[in-house]
């Protein structure tokens, strides 16, 4: 029953790259090397009938155990190869003329990639402005001459915008200058009236205290006085006048710069909307984007057209797949026509079936060593003496250490998965 259960437990694949042969050694070998089994037979006494079968098997029963966990470990390397063979073995299967095919499909869609992402790099060269000529192209060539009139007369407007600011300030400035001297003149005309009053007061002072003739000072001063007073009265009359005519140059000046701006400000309004709707920034640049249209069009064509072919290849090289029964585990077609290497996947697959066939092997010899074994365990349990069947209990014992290893493999495998 025992050999049927390590029967039914060597279907499981695992794998190990060694394992160590079992030598029959005389009884007596036996007390001398040490066992996990030697636990069921540390009560018995040397002397007694079934010590030395008891001793054998607890050593069989322990080499047995470390050939099962090489078994193990031997069908687990197995399951992984059995795995990739899997993954690959559609490779093996297919004829001559079908790796040609998929290798030129291959070799088209990696051939479209490196032009795709030439032309992408082109494209990206050219000002970005250009992809919106596509709709605008007969407008942009209409838009062309009223741009640059609208320019010029902008450039001119803002050149007499600065004239007339200039004059502005000019007249302003000049105002000012007229201000102060009819300030000056005001004063002066005080100091000449004081200076004035004050001759006077000293001729009169002379005549009455002093009997001086005065009639002729008297004439001089009053002469000098009509003099200087018509003076100051014409030069406070031009000062004026300049002053009024100031002030009408500075209304016809700001009259002339508001009409000016209004103009200049609907120019900016024109060019700003047709900057923004051409996506420009002048005249030029739009003459300029017009000029290069003709190829970033083309080039854009066939970048839509490699798009479009790069597309139908993936489609076909999944069909192939498909009907190959071959699994892409790349997350894109793009991915796997870049990563693939055919030759590659069919020289691996081959290296994997010769390790598999060098583990079957040594798991063959294992299998063998393991039946040996155990049938010599059962024919030591058939010649057991001792009261407590101690063999048959190292056996169960076995038994139930292999299901532990056994259940501690699977739930590792379901924790991966």
């Amino acid at each position: 029953m025992g050999f049927h259960i390590f029967k039914k437990f060597s279907i499981f694949k695992i794998i190990s790259n060694f394992f160590h042969r079992f030598e029959k050694v005389e009884y007596t070998d036996f007390l001398k090397k040490q066992s996990r089994f030697d636990k069921f037979v540390i009560d018995l006494n040397e002397s007694d009938e079934g010590f030395l079968f008891a001793k054998k098997a607890s050593i069989l029963c322990d080499n047995a155990l470390q050939i099962a966990k090489q078994r193990i470990s031997l069908i687990t390397k197995l399951q992984d190869l059995t795995l990739k063979a899997e993954e690959i073995e559609s490779f093996s299967l297919l004829t001559p003329e079908e790796v040609s095919e998929l290798r030129k499909l291959i070799d088209r869609h990696i051939s479209l990639s490196k032009e795709k992402s030439s032309l992408r790099g082109q494209i990206i060269g050219f000002d970005q402005s250009l992809q919106h000529l596509f709709h605008l192209e007969d407008e942009a060539e209409a838009a062309i001459k009223e741009i640059k009139d609208a320019e010029h007369m902008q450039r001119l407007l803002k050149q007499d915008m600065a004239y007339l600011e200039g004059e502005k300030n000019d007249l302003e400035y000049e105002k000012n200058q007229l201000e102060s001297g009819v300030q000056l003149m005001y004063k002066l005309s005080i100091i000449i009236v004081i200076v004035f009053a004050f001759v006077a007061t000293g001729l009169v002072f002379s005549y009455a205290f002093g009997g001086m003739q005065i009639f002729l000072p008297t004439t001089v001063t009053i002469l000098a006085a009509i003099f200087f007073g018509s003076v100051i009265y014409v030069f406070r009359r031009r000062f004026k006048y300049a002053i009024k005519l100031n002030v009408m140059k500075q209304a016809r000046a700001v009259e002339l710069l508001n009409k000016k701006k209004v103009v200049y400000v609907h120019y900016t309004n024109f060019l700003n909307y047709e900057y923004k709707k051409f996506r420009v920034r002048n005249a030029e640049m739009l003459t300029n984007n017009l000029g290069e249209f003709g190829l970033y069009k083309h080039l854009s064509g066939r970048y839509d057209s490699i798009r479009s072919i790069i597309y139908q290849t993936e489609n076909e090289i999944e069909l192939f797949l498909n009907q190959k029964r071959i699994k892409n585990l790349s997350p894109t077609i793009e991915k796997f026509a870049q990563t693939i290497s055919i030759e590659d996947k069919r020289r691996y697959y081959q290296q994997i079936q010769s390790e598999k066939q060098v583990i079957e092997n040594s798991l063959g010899v294992l299998d063998n060593q393991h039946e040996e074994i155990w049938n010599e365990l059962i024919e030591l349990n058939e010649r057991d003496a001792t009261k407590e069947a101690v063999i048959d209990k190292m056996m169960q014992f076995y038994l139930d250490e292999v299901s532990n290893l056994m259940i501690d493999i699977e739930d590792a495998v379901e924790n991966q998965v």
